[in-house]
């Protein structure tokens, strides 16, 4: 669709997407993890409406880290949402609730957006999916999770050749080149909730995905418990 279009060009494309996410409003708040989705969309979204970025992470995660440096030197306005493993776990079992279809890995790519659209009113939250293979799955998910992601409509080939064409729109826009061209990170690595609870899940010498549907999985947890420790937890 629009990934044949030339960087300025895909700039004003995305320009429009973002009026009409924002519709009659004069405001938006934005999931923002620091990469190059989510910068490239603030930078955008700024300019057209008051723009508030959210940033959910664990102390010390990446994109904590990322959102404190564009709060300083991109002048975003962020709010950071800091949570720790145990809240990481109630909000990952939450979502798995809302969405039972939805497999871990796109419950952990989904969880950061998904605590923000919780935290906000009921206007649509952005956020930067789409520089990375997102499945068919979380792309139907996240417009029931008021979750919309402009991006989206540009993962047509391959992901590299879609994340050249955001890079370039990030010169066009006079983004510095740290935020400009960062590394991919998934979500759930970036805001750090996946390796705690993997790190959970060892710990209790389970599954992630046992961790996160208790109840479906539970039989196995208590043979497991068990077995180690001879004792019915």
């Amino acid at each position: 669709m629009a990934s044949s279009l030339g960087a300025r060009v895909l700039v004003d494309w995305l320009e429009s997407e973002v009026v009409r996410v924002l519709g009659d409003g004069d405001r938006l708040e934005l999931a923002y993890s620091g990469g190059l989705g989510s910068t490239l969309l603030a930078a955008i979204a700024r300019k057209r409406c008051d723009l508030t970025c959210y940033t959910v992470g664990l102390r010390g995660s990446a994109d904590l880290r990322a959102a404190e440096a564009a709060a300083l030197f991109l002048d975003y306005r962020v709010e950071q949402i800091r949570i720790t493993p145990s809240n990481a776990v109630a909000l990952a079992r939450g979502l798995a609730a809302t969405v039972p279809m939805a497999t871990a890995p796109e419950i952990l790519s989904l969880l950061p957006a998904w605590t923000v659209a919780a935290r906000t009113d009921r206007r649509p939250l952005l956020a930067g999916f789409g520089t990375a293979p997102t499945s068919s799955r979380v792309r139907d998910l996240l417009p029931n999770l008021r979750i919309s992601s402009p991006l989206l409509r540009l993962e047509e080939g391959e992901t590299s050749a879609v994340r050249r064409r955001l890079s370039a729109c990030a010169d066009v826009l006079g983004i510095p080149a740290a935020f400009g061209k960062p590394r991919r990170r998934p979500p759930g690595s970036g805001s750090g909730i996946g390796p705690a609870i993997r790190q959970i899940a060892a710990s209790r010498h389970t599954t992630i995905r046992a961790i996160l549907r208790p109840k479906t999985a539970g039989r196995s947890e208590i043979l497991t418990h068990v077995a180690q420790t001879g004792k019915y937890k």
